[in-house]
Formats: structure tokens, C-alpha cells, sequence
């Protein structure tokens, strides 16, 4: 009875040291909050007439903030980790990197360097920093110095547990504590309706991925519940990290499957301490375009990089050099434009600027200067000039005779016109060299006024970069931009001049507020609403599911070929017979890929892993990245079986009287109201209305009913999976994806015979 006891003693009184670190380092973390909003505060109030001045003072309040607001992103277990090292060094692993700051005086306004002057030590290591790799990658084969590995356990800003894994026997003391690990806790935990970083739980294999270097084109295949994911938000914060002065002035884009997705992984990265990323789907990835999803029949005839000829036919086709004289009337007045000046005027064009509406820009330009030459004739006084200018620009008749020979356009209305009518589109098609079948054509026609999709989405990319902005036909936008630039330059000259790098502030972003035109935004707030932004990474998620047009989209957003992809292969909707990352990639396997895996499943117990790949392989698939689950669990899987032919009220019924019992056995393990249960099927909102579930959130609520597609890169407690053999006629992938994402008990409610399924339950 005494030895549980001393055990017990010990435990306490570990915690209570690591209690009064802890709070050290939340002191600290305080300490340096508040200073660097006292210094943002103090800076902005400066007032000076100088626009230098300005733009030093609004550079250095900008980094302040945003100082401020990455250490404001990070509360909860804040410290998580210590090496004892063999050469008895310790220290301690965190979210962020802390040093002292005893010796920092807020009155005196100090610079960024001063500040760093004025840190007397570190106290926390950041968890990304080369000191902190022993702590995920050391083994008692490969200890890497450490004699000790510590883990905390923190709710809020107390210390709940301590856990110590041994790697140096010699190096063994009275104090090491054992515990049932940490990444095992974090895997028994209930599901929330919010993903979690894996920081304190980051796995070997995880780690040597997280870390590879910025200039890799990388792609993570994995099967499900190997965290790739999680461990591609973390590599994005890993190299924001490594390559701050590169990636805080350019930001990283996060490409997900779904809306839902994105709100289930929003929290991550801000976790970790980074905020200057943008997430969006490809639907998303149009400013200005609101999409709806597209239909399955259309999405590989969209993704399909014929529509890269296609769209440089129809800009192309925009500019129709007349044949004959045009003759038009303005105030009586008989003007004339010969073929010879209209081409002359087409020829000027084609050397200003790289898009069709800049050569549109100085065509129309050189025809209004021609056409008021002509208007005011020989004698026409020089003060007459400037209102003539004016009176033939926004004429009527010279725009139409001008537009009829070389038209401006955008994206949405030349796009929306091509579908809108279909000999117009098959003209364009003849044009441009490539074959459509006619009943593709016809699957393409929708009438004007009809939403775009997503998969419209990467056509209208590329019509916009060969169209360009609109433009207007005044002197005055030339010269706005010109001071624009002026001001861009004067802003990006403060932030160097004082190394600030950046920050979530950049140059152009200052140069707005020294004019007082806009409040000073995060990067990601201005990345998304400017098409043409250059990321310096690019994450991608269930990159399986991408078309070749796609892909052709996001290596336009980052020029650099920066990318980490994670995805499986076997959960593709349709990876159309592909069994290679080099056939799905499309033009991006032109990049040089470098592939890695992930082969640990910390998600799905065995038996149901055991059960999903033997339903692949009986419809003839193979597991092309096998995975190894890192845990089992009893009584994880169960299948219900009906009488063939069950109706839908059959099938409500008994799915509701399962999702009760399932709810029930769930709250005994982890409490009233926690945890997430999800309905899988294919049956649509009928089946969900049955079961009273239409129009509940997988993430905010406890139960929901779902589609296969709309559970892609989710994870749940519980999964009743209903009509499997349904499922699996749309898609062998949809039903992978249904069946794997389960963390504790997958429920199988089917009235067919599933192949691979009946014969291993």
C-alpha cells in the first residue's frame, strides 16, 4: 500500500514544479503581450507631415501588432514538453518561443532590435525550432542526447499530469514517472467539432514530413487517420516559422475539399501561433464569383486542360480587324476610320501591357486621339482639344464602332456567354484546335443568369489572366497607379530600413493607410480579394480530388512550385483508373514532386481498417500506401442487416433506433452531450428529415446525418454507415472515406449483400 502512495508523492510534487514553471512562462507570455500593444498604441499616435516619417512609424506600429496578435493567438498549453539531456542540460518545449524580459523597459520605446537586446534568456523553446526535433524524433535506438523526455498535461494554465519517457537506462532516476502516453490520451479523447494541432503528439515519421524544406514541391500520400492533415497545417506553420521574412510578406494558401472543412481546421494554425494564411476551396478561389457545387457529370469535362486552348480562342476572338472602311456620325459631324489606321491603331495596342484589355486600353486610346484629330479638324484651336477628348470618349457611337473591332471583356461575362450559346462555343472550339464530342457541347449549355460552380472556377482563372482588369480610358488611372507605386515603394523602403520583414503588414497595405484610405488589415484579408496574389506556399488537402485545371490554378498562385499536397488515393471520388501521384497531378507533375508517406493510422482501430481494405480488395482495388492502425479496440464494429428490398421508413426506423443506442453507449464513456456521432449515407435529405437530423452541423452539433463527400477529412467518435452497397455504386472511394472515419465504433446498418463485408463480420 505504500509504494502507490510514494508514487502518488512523487507525481504531486513533479507537478508542482512544472506548476511554477508554467506560471513563469505565462508571466512572460503576459509581460510581452502588453508591451508590444503599448508600443503599437505609442507609435501610432505619433503624428508627422512627413511621408517618410509616416511611413516608418506605420511599419513599426504594424510589426508591433503583429507581434502582439501572434502571441494573443496562443493560451491553452502554452508549455507542453522537456528534454532532460544527457549532458544534463533541460529545457522546456512550447507552442511559441519565450524569453525573459525582465530587462525591458516600455518607456523607453525601444526599436525591434532593442527589444530582442533587452530578452535576457531564453525560457521556452518553440516547438519548431532545431532544438525541439530531439523531442519528436528521439528513440531509445536513436536517443539524439536526450536521457529524458517529458510530457505536461495543462487545461487552461494548470498543470494536470506529468509523464516521462526514458531513453538513456543509464541515465534513470527516482523521478521518472510512466503514464499511459500521451499520444494514446489524446486518441481515447472525445471528438469536438473543431480539429486540434497534434504539437504536443507529433510522431517521427510526422515530424521529418512537417520539417522538409521549403523548396520542395511535397506530397504526402496517407491513408486515413495517418494525421495528414494535421500534419500539413503544422509544416505550414513549421516553415512560417523557418522562412518568416519570405512567407510573413507573402502568406501561405490552405486549399481544402469542402466549406465545412475548413471551418473543422480554421483553429489550427491560429494555435500555433500563425494567422497570416487564407483557407478556401477551389470554389472560393475567384474573388468576386460566388459558386455552387457542380454536377459530377461536368466536373472532368471542366478539369480538363483543353479549356486552356479554348480560353485563349475566345480572348483571342475578341479582336476582329475590320475589312472595310468604318464611317460614323458624332454631332453631324462625318468621321471616318480606314482599315489601314484601325490596324495601326490594333498594331500600337498589342505593344502596351501583356493582357487583351491592356491592348484593348492604348487601342482605344490611339482611335480617340485619331477621331478627335478628325472631328476638330485642321484648324481646331488647342483649348478645343480637351473637351472634344472628352465628348468622343463616352460617345456611344465611337465606343460601338470601336468595341465591334476589338471588344474588352471579363472573365464572369465571357465565360457566362460561352454557355449561354452553344454555336458560339462550338465556333470557339473549332478555333482553338481541340475536339469536343457534340454531346459534351450540349452538356455545357445553361441559359445567362445561372450560377457559376466550382469547377467553373479555374476557366475563369484563366480567361482573367489573359483578359486582365477592365480598364478605363482616362489619363487619371495611369497616373493614380503611378502614385500608388510611389507610395508602395516609400512604405517597403521603412520596413526594410528597420528589418522588420514584413510582417502581417505588408507595403502596399501601408502605403493605403498613410493615405487614409483603409485601416491597416491582415495579409490574408488582402491575399483573398486579389486574384493575382503570388503565396510563397501553398498548402493543398484531399488533393486526390483535383482536376487538371485545378492544379493549373494553384501554380499560378505560387510561381515558386511551394507546395505541400497530402492525400489518399484510394479515398479518390474518381481518380479515373490513376494508381500514381504522377497521373493525378496533371500539369503539376511537371514540378518535380517529391513523395513521402504517412503509414500509421493513430485513427481507425484495426478491425475496422481490417474490414475497409477487405472491401476495396473484393471489388478489386488494392491498398496502393498500406497503413498499420496503432490501436484496436473491442467491440468496434457492428452491422446491422434488413430484409432486401427495405424501404426508407424501414430504414429510418431502425437507423433511429441505432443512432439511440449509439448516443447512449457514447455518453458512458466520455459524458451527457460529448462526443460526435455521424450518419453516413447516400439516401439523401429524405433519409435525414426521417431521422429528425436535416440541417444539423457535424461540427456544432452532436449528430448529423451526411454524405459521403461532405464527410471527406472529417473525423468521428461513432459512424453509422447506412447503405453502404449504395454508397459504393457512386463511388469505391466514397464508401472508404464513410467506413474509415470512425475513431471508436463503426455501426453498419445495409439491407444488400456488400462484397468483402458479409463474409468477415
Amino acid at each position: 500500500m505504500g509504494e502507490p502512495q510514494q508514487d502518488d508523492n512523487l507525481r504531486q510534487s513533479e507537478i508542482a514544479k512544472e506548476q511554477r514553471f508554467v506560471d513563469k512562462a505565462y508571466e512572460a507570455l503576459d509581460a510581452w503581450r502588453e508591451l508590444y500593444r503599448d508600443q503599437q498604441a505609442k507609435i501610432a499616435a505619433q503624428i508627422s507631415a512627413n511621408p517618410s516619417a509616416r511611413a516608418d512609424r506605420d511599419a513599426l506600429a504594424a510589426h508591433y501588432g503583429d507581434e502582439a496578435a501572434r502571441l494573443e493567438s496562443v493560451e491553452n498549453h502554452l508549455v507542453f514538453g522537456r528534454l532532460d539531456m544527457e549532458n544534463g542540460a533541460k529545457f522546456h518545449i512550447g507552442r511559441v518561443g519565450l524569453r525573459e524580459n525582465e530587462e525591458a523597459h516600455p518607456e523607453k520605446s525601444p526599436n525591434a532590435s532593442e527589444l530582442d537586446d533587452a530578452l535576457s534568456h531564453q525560457l521556452l523553446i518553440d516547438w519548431r525550432a532545431k532544438a525541439s526535433r530531439p523531442f519528436y524524433q528521439a528513440t531509445a535506438i536513436e536517443p539524439m542526447g536526450v536521457a529524458k523526455r517529458r510530457h505536461l498535461g495543462t487545461e487552461l494554465r494548470q498543470v494536470v499530469s506529468v509523464e516521462d519517457e526514458l531513453l538513456n537506462v543509464d541515465a534513470a532516476d527516482e523521478t521518472t514517472l510512466q503514464g499511459e502516453g500521451a499520444l494514446m490520451a489524446a486518441l481515447s479523447k472525445a471528438r469536438g467539432g473543431r480539429m486540434h494541432d497534434i504539437v504536443s503528439t507529433i510522431q517521427a515519421e510526422q515530424d521529418r514530413v512537417i520539417r522538409t524544406d521549403l523548396n520542395a514541391f511535397l506530397v504526402v500520400q496517407g491513408g486515413p487517420g495517418t494525421g495528414k492533415t494535421a500534419v500539413a497545417l503544422h509544416r505550414a506553420a513549421y516553415l512560417l516559422y523557418a522562412h518568416r521574412d519570405l512567407l510573413d510578406s507573402q502568406g501561405v494558401l490552405v486549399i481544402g475539399p469542402s466549406k465545412t472543412f475548413l471551418r473543422y481546421i480554421e483553429r489550427v494554425l491560429p494555435a500555433l501561433g500563425e494567422t497570416g494564411v487564407v483557407s478556401e476551396t477551389i470554389g472560393e478561389s475567384f474573388p468576386g464569383v460566388k459558386t455552387v457545387a457542380e454536377r459530377p457529370s461536368l466536373r472532368v469535362l471542366k478539369g480538363d486542360t483543353r479549356w486552356i486552348k479554348v480560353a485563349a480562342a475566345a480572348v483571342a476572338d475578341l479582336k476582329r480587324p475590320p475589312t472595310e472602311t468604318q464611317e460614323l456620325i458624332l454631332d453631324h459631324v462625318h468621321l471616318t476610320l480606314p482599315v489601314s489606321l484601325v490596324k495601326e491603331a490594333m498594331e500600337a495596342g498589342s505593344h502596351a501591357g501583356s493582357t487583351h484589355n491592356q491592348h484593348w486600353a492604348a487601342y482605344a486610346k490611339f482611335l480617340v486621339r485619331e477621331l478627335t484629330t478628325l472631328y476638330g479638324g485642321e484648324n481646331a484651336r488647342a483649348e478645343d482639344l480637351g473637351w472634344m477628348t472628352e465628348e468622343i470618349r463616352t460617345s456611344p457611337v465611337v465606343r460601338h464602332v470601336i468595341n465591334q473591332m476589338f471588344l474588352p471583356a471579363s472573365a464572369p461575362e465571357l465565360l457566362e456567354r460561352l454557355y449561354a450559346y452553344p454555336q458560339y462555343l462550338e465556333r470557339i472550339v473549332k478555333k482553338s484546335g481541340v475536339e469536343f464530342h457534340e454531346s459534351e457541347l450540349q452538356a455545357l449549355a445553361r441559359p445567362k443568369g445561372s450560377p457559376f460552380t466550382d469547377s467553373d472556377v479555374p476557366i475563369l482563372d484563366e480567361l482573367a489572366e489573359l483578359l486582365g482588369p477592365l480598364p478605363g480610358l482616362t489619363e487619371d488611372a495611369a497616373a493614380s497607379r503611378a502614385r500608388s507605386a510611389r507610395e508602395v515603394e516609400r512604405a517597403r523602403e521603412a520596413i526594410e530600413a528597420m528589418d522588420l520583414g514584413g510582417g502581417l503588414v505588408n507595403a502596399k497595405m501601408l502605403a493605403a493607410a498613410a493615405r487614409g484610405v483603409t485601416n491597416l488589415s491582415p495579409l490574408a484579408e488582402r491575399a483573398r480579394k486579389d486574384r493575382t496574389w503570388a503565396y510563397g506556399h501553398v498548402v493543398v488537402d484531399e488533393a486526390q480530388e483535383l482536376t487538371p485545371m485545378d492544379w493549373h490554378l494553384l501554380l499560378r498562385r505560387c510561381p515558386s512550385r511551394s507546395f505541400t499536397v497530402v492525400g489518399d488515393l484510394n479515398q479518390a471520388r474518381d481518380a479515373g483508373g490513376a494508381e500514381s501521384w504522377e497521373e493525378l497531378l496533371g500539369p503539376a507533375a511537371r514540378a518535380n514532386p517529391v513523395l513521402a508517406a504517412l503509414t500509421i493510422n493513430y485513427r481507425t482501430p484495426e478491425r475496422i481498417m481490417t474490414l475497409a481494405e477487405s472491401v476495396l480488395s473484393a471489388y478489386g482495388h488494392r491498398m496502393l500506401v498500406p497503413s498499420t492502425s496503432a490501436r484496436d479496440l473491442e467491440d468496434c464494429l457492428e452491422v446491422t442487416t434488413l430484409e432486401v428490398g427495405a424501404g426508407l421508413e424501414k430504414l429510418v426506423d431502425k437507423t433511429q433506433e441505432i443512432l439511440r443506442q449509439e448516443l447512449a453507449l457514447l455518453e458512458a464513456e466520455v459524458g451527457d452531450g460529448a462526443g460526435k456521432v455521424a450518419v453516413i449515407t447516400n439516401l439523401g435529405a429524405e433519409f435525414a428529415r426521417g431521422l429528425g437530423l436535416e440541417g444539423k452541423d457535424p461540427l456544432d452539433d452532436q449528430s448529423a446525418c451526411l454524405s459521403p463527400q461532405a464527410a471527406k477529412g472529417l473525423e468521428f467518435d461513432v459512424v453509422i454507415l447506412v447503405e453502404p452497397a449504395q454508397v459504393a455504386r457512386v463511388s469505391l472511394g466514397d464508401l472508404y472515406v464513410a467506413m474509415t472515419r470512425p475513431t471508436r465504433r463503426l455501426h453498419i446498418v445495409k439491407s444488400e449483400i456488400l462484397p468483402g463485408l458479409d463474409a468477415d463480420v
